[in-house]
């Protein structure tokens, strides 16, 4: 990428972004979401097989999404992954990121050996990553907890929550963070597959004023102020994922 790099930050800073930039502007870059979901474990054993060779034969960067549940009477906790996984992950060339809404969560991620944390700060819109949905959530604004984080894991962190523009992602970049995550500053792109309604909604006076709902799926997500979030409050949705 041609744009010189803020002068003001430091060496690892530079070097942590221009990491980033070298992934998010990558030709060659590979999103798989639950690749082993539902299979048994020999097809597992093939697929993380098949993974590692996409990296190493043919120069692919692959990213991996998962949402595996720990399997106890609160199955509706996120927790990290266990070791073995993190291992079969690591052998296969894959670069593992976890969130974390707090620093407890931070400290997780650091301890099970994952790679790079999310700082999902309260303002983020979409599901909330708590661990455990129904601890008391200490709320904690996107930049707080990029310096909590920053300071405590010693690894490179992700701003994610709030941020719109390119002030946004400077800001994180001077608290620490290696990179910025957006999300709902593209929803209104050309480029998007919003319609209409949505993006008249987005950008309307409601857009100031989000609300944390369980109504979506059962766990705690930001959304717009419209109707079916006013009629949650009366209602006490099903756990979830069953919502």
């Amino acid at each position: 990428h041609a744009e010189k790099l803020p002068a003001q930050l430091s060496g690892g800073q530079q070097q942590r972004v221009g990491i980033a930039r070298a992934i998010a502007f990558s030709p060659e870059i590979l999103f798989l979401d639950e690749p082993t979901a539902g299979l048994d474990p020999a097809s597992r054993v093939a697929v993380w097989a098949a993974i590692g060779s996409l990296r190493r034969d043919h120069g692919l960067t692959v990213f991996l999404t998962t949402h595996y549940m720990e399997e106890t009477e609160e199955a509706d906790h996120v927790c990290i992954i266990d070791a073995g996984r993190i291992a079969a992950l690591r052998d296969a060339g894959i670069l593992l990121i976890a969130s974390a809404t707090n620093l407890g969560e931070g400290r997780a991620v650091a301890a099970a050996g994952i790679d790079a944390v999310v700082a999902q700060g309260y303002e983020a819109g979409g599901h909330r990553g708590a661990f455990d949905p129904d601890a008391p959530d200490e709320c904690l604004g996107t930049m707080a907890l990029i310096r909590l984080l920053v300071r405590e894991t010693g690894l490179p962190v992700i701003a994610a929550g709030g941020i719109m523009d390119g002030h946004g992602i400077r800001a994180a970049l001077n608290l620490g963070a290696a990179g910025a995550q957006l999300g709902t500053a593209f929803v209104a792109c050309p480029e998007s597959a919003a319609d209409d309604a949505y993006r008249r909604a987005l950008l309307g006076p409601g857009a100031a004023a989000t609300v944390m709902t369980r109504a979506i799926s059962g766990r705690p997500a930001r959304c717009l102020p419209n109707r079916f979030a006013r009629w949650a409050f009366h209602v006490a949705p099903p756990d979830y994922p069953i919502a």
